[in-house]
């Protein structure tokens, strides 16, 4: 479970999962009353882990059900995570504010991760194995996070299908996913 990793000093953690984001507040009514912006997007943002059901507009279940709301990761301890990467649909998406977008990307910067990469919008998953192996391998070959960013992009423009076509050289699939703060 991903709260365990709370105050281990983990420094990659990479997420392949579900993402959502609900732009109506749901779920207890009095909840949404007495919560001020931020704290009612972080808890309409979140991961759907293992034993989530279907609805993810039940945000105020005292048990672990596989919802991972944002709202349940800002208070945990990422720090020293130099890099989140949230492998799911919508995971950049939020609550649009003068200091920001309140969503999942706010709840991991208030828990202490330094650079997250995140989608816009959903996503296909083969762009996304492609993107990612890409992605990690430039990665692991010593280039920055921008750098390696660029080199997944370029392999999904630069990939053929097997009737020839590049099914991936557009901007919906190059700018799928976007990094959030890595200066380096």
């Amino acid at each position: 479970m991903l709260k365990s990793l709370s105050g281990k000093g983990v420094s990659t953690l990479h997420i392949a999962t579900h993402g959502f984001y609900n732009e109506e507040p749901a779920g207890n009514v009095d909840l949404n009353k007495t919560l001020n912006g931020e704290d009612k997007a972080l808890h309409r943002s979140g991961l759907l882990m293992a034993g989530a059901g279907n609805d993810v507009y039940d945000f105020d279940s005292p048990i672990d059900d596989g919802l991972l709301t944002a709202a349940e990761i800002a208070p945990l301890d990422f720090r020293g995570l130099d890099l989140v990467s949230l492998s799911a649909c919508q995971t950049a998406l939020g609550d649009i504010s003068s200091d920001g977008v309140m969503g999942l990307q706010r709840g991991f910067k208030k828990a202490g991760a330094e650079s997250i990469l995140m989608s816009l919008y959903k996503v296909n998953d083969f762009a996304t194995q492609l993107f990612m192996t890409e992605f990690y391998r430039s990665l692991t070959d010593g280039a920055t996070k921008l750098q390696s960013l660029a080199a997944a992009r370029r392999c999904l423009a630069d990939y053929v299908d097997t009737d020839g076509n590049r099914p991936f050289n557009t901007p919906f699939h190059l700018n799928a996913f976007i990094l959030l703060d890595a200066l380096d």
